[in-house]
Parts: C-alpha cells; structure tokens; sequence
C-alpha cells in the first residue's frame, strides 16, 4: 500500500517526500556537515575526501554540505575525492583504498556515516596506515561504532528527535498541525582518529 493511500496520520522520521503532505522531523545533515568540514578546515586540513552512498538522500545532503562548504572557504573541490556507491562496509573499503593508494591522497576522509568509516578503518588496519597521523577520520551519526572506534563524528542528539517525535504526535493525536518540517541540529563529537595533519 501506497502512503497517500493510508487513512490513518502520517509522521516521516529522517524521510520527506514531497509529494505527500505529511510533517518530518529531519537531522539537518547539511548543516552536520558543515560542520564536519569547518572543524577539519580549522585544525589545517584542505585536501578532504568525501566517502558516501549514492542511494540515500541523507549522504546526498551531507555531500551537499561538503561541497558548498569547500567553496565557501575558496577551495577547489576534487571529484578524485568523492567516492559514492554503496554504504558497505566492503565498498568503503575499497574507496578507502582507491584514495590512500593514489600520488594524490587526502589528509583527511569525511564519511557520510559511521559504518562508512568503520570500513575505511579495516582498510588503514590492514595496510598499516594511521589515524591520525596519516589521514584523519570523520563519520556521522556518532553510533556505538563511533565510540568503539574513538571516531570523531557528528551527532545527531537522538533525544532531541525523540523529543520532537513525540511532541508532533501529540499534536497529531490532538487534531493539531505539527510543522510541515522540523529540522534537528547537530554537534561534533571530536575524538581520536582526528588531528592536524603532519608537515
């Protein structure tokens, strides 16, 4: 069954469409991203890859917040490192692979999510690359793999999108309107797989 076909109200989480007039409750994943790049910019990176998927709209938003921001701060962004194709933890490994084996290599890899880095993880273990020393690692979504890991990662404060679940479906339950749209800002977790990159 079709959502416009439900007769019952209708609350997106970390989803909109736009062509169903149903209120979302959103991470703003430019803005996390942003984020995640203004950090790395500010502690001496400019050469910063960008690993993701390809299928998901939430990696094409952070994207979107990775390139605007490159060219917010006047830095020329290389397609060599953007790699987007599937959000497992064996493409990333080969991602990983294709940006840390090339002349030119990035000394720093922003990951569209933490899954994402955990497979640029097993890349670096397996070749004896380090992080931070040799290439700074940042995910998003700031997970148990983020900790296990010591990744630096954005996070996306799940309390506060529970929260706001919860108060629009009251106001759905109420006969109220919630807002068409309720985007939940981020903050940086900064752990140890990020630092300034060696001279």
């Amino acid at each position: 069954m079709k959502y416009a076909q439900l007769k019952i109200p209708l609350l997106f989480f970390d989803l909109s469409i736009d062509s169903i007039k149903a209120p979302s409750i959103l991470s703003d994943d430019y803005e996390g991203a942003a984020r995640a790049v203004e950090y790395l910019l500010s502690i001496g990176h400019s050469k910063i890859a960008f690993i993701g998927s390809e299928y998901d709209p939430t990696s094409a938003n952070r994207l979107n917040g990775f390139i605007e921001t490159l060219k917010n701060n006047n830095l020329t962004v290389n397609s060599n490192f953007i790699k987007c194709k599937e959000a497992t933890r064996e493409w990333d490994f080969y991602a990983a692979q294709e940006l840390l084996s090339a002349n030119d290599k990035p000394t720093a890899i922003f990951c569209s999510n933490d899954t994402i880095a955990a497979g640029v993880f097993r890349f670096t273990k397996s070749k004896n690359v380090r992080i931070p020393e040799d290439v700074s690692l940042l995910g998003f979504g700031n997970t148990a793999i983020a900790e296990d890991l010591e990744l630096t990662s954005v996070s996306q404060h799940s309390a506060k999108i529970v929260e706001a679940i919860r108060k629009n479906l009251d106001l759905i339950l109420c006969g109220n309107k919630p807002p068409d749209k309720t985007r939940i800002g981020t903050s940086l977790i900064v752990r140890n797989s990020t630092a300034s990159p060696l001279k």
